[in-house]
């Protein structure tokens, strides 16, 4: 750790300093992510044979309205980046393309080896309460003047942090649903961490998290001002190329699982380098952080299968309507073994099926058996619809 850090690890930081929250410590986690990957704002640079990459992340958090306060975990983030790097760009989600092109294309000072150099750049954080909004005909025009002269963005350096309800997710234009899905990051949580009512009982844990606080405002500060190219350790080179060997040549794949895979090798390494910046100033990817960065990478792809159910595809709709008719003539309430029989699918897609229903509240399935069994209440028939 740099002597000028007065934290070992930012990320694990920010957990403790969110632990008491109710949002589920995932939803925490991507928010840090977020958070660090907004404050380096395209300064921090990997040369790969194929093209640069940055370290901007696309995150959106799925649970239903004010559920499990996935709003308030971005709003942490957004708050502490505010309150950090007062000169940064945050848009929300209500902001029109116009409102967002007047404020990119800023001059910054950029400290590279040691020589202080003036760039325009367009970084901005979005923050977004509802991602559904950002699919309005208003945000997805292009940016004209009002001489209907295109606008040229300098190093373009966006990132976002949004939330969503499942039934919204049926709203992303079909035409983009595969592509835009393999590019972000989703994170699914049907329970909260658990119940705190908020009150602030005990003033010498308040004086902590303050002075927490304090310390994760400094250190990102820090975090903002890193700039060059970063390098990676031999063995965390050769662990991720492993890595990459296994996804270029699987081929069990569905369409869905397609297109997070073949994307989601630049993402680990986005990721690589948010978790090197999170422990040090040394610009180096260790073989903790390439390992770390893919352990996160490979818990995605169960989202992305429900997030592609969730979007709308005819074959599901078919197989949701088949499952909820079922329950709908056995009086609300089966077994999941009868169900499994009853549909004639794979397992891992009854599965998959099950827990989408269950997220979006049109099923619950106890935890507790009966009789040995596992059973599947049906709860709200509209939503399948």
């Amino acid at each position: 750790m740099a002597e000028d850090r007065l934290l070992p690890d930012w990320l694990l930081a920010y957990l403790q300093f969110t632990d008491e929250l109710e949002s589920p410590e995932s939803f925490h986690l991507w928010t840090g992510l977020g958070v660090i990957s907004s404050a380096l704002r395209r300064r921090v640079h990997l040369e790969m044979n194929y093209g640069t990459i940055y370290s901007n992340l696309f995150m959106i958090m799925v649970a239903g309205s004010a559920e499990l306060r996935k709003s308030t975990a971005a709003n942490f983030g957004r708050n502490l980046l505010l309150d950090a790097l007062t000169d940064i760009n945050i848009m929300q989600d209500s902001m029109t393309s116009q409102g967002l092109t007047k404020s990119l294309n800023q001059k910054r000072s950029i400290m590279e080896n040691g020589v202080i150099n003036e760039r325009q750049m367009s970084d901005v954080a979005i923050f977004a309460d509802e991602v559904a909004n950002l699919f309005s005909y208003d945000k997805l025009r292009a940016s004209t003047t009002s001489r209907d002269n295109k606008i040229r963005l300098h190093n373009l350096y966006p990132t976002l942090i949004g939330c969503t309800d499942p039934k919204n997710l049926r709203t992303i234009p079909a035409e983009a649903s595969d592509g835009l899905i393999g590019r972000l990051i989703w994170i699914i949580e049907n329970k909260r961490r658990g119940t705190n009512s908020g009150w602030m009982r005990n003033p010498k844990k308040i004086l902590q998290k303050k002075l927490l606080r304090e310390m994760l405002m400094k250190d990102l500060q820090r975090i903002s001002m890193l700039a060059g190219e970063m390098s990676v350790d031999d063995d965390a080179m050769a662990h991720y190329d492993t890595w990459y060997h296994e996804l270029s040549t699987n081929t069990d794949l569905d369409q869905d699982s397609k297109a997070f895979y073949y994307r989601c090798h630049a993402t680990a390494l986005r990721l690589a380098m948010i978790l090197s910046v999170s422990i040090n100033d040394s610009l180096r990817i260790s073989l903790k952080n390439m390992i770390g960065a893919i352990t996160l990478i490979e818990g995605q792809l169960p989202a992305n299968q429900r997030v592609a159910l969730w979007k709308g595809s005819s074959n599901f709709e078919v197989l949701r309507a088949k499952y909820v008719n079922y329950l709908q003539t056995n009086k609300g309430v089966t077994t999941r073994a009868i169900l499994l029989k009853h549909m004639g699918v794979p397992v891992d897609e009854f599965d998959r099926i099950t827990g989408t229903l269950a997220q979006d509240g049109t099923v619950r399935v106890p935890d507790q058996k009966v009789k040995g069994q596992t059973v599947i209440i049906l709860l709200d028939a509209n939503n399948a619809t």
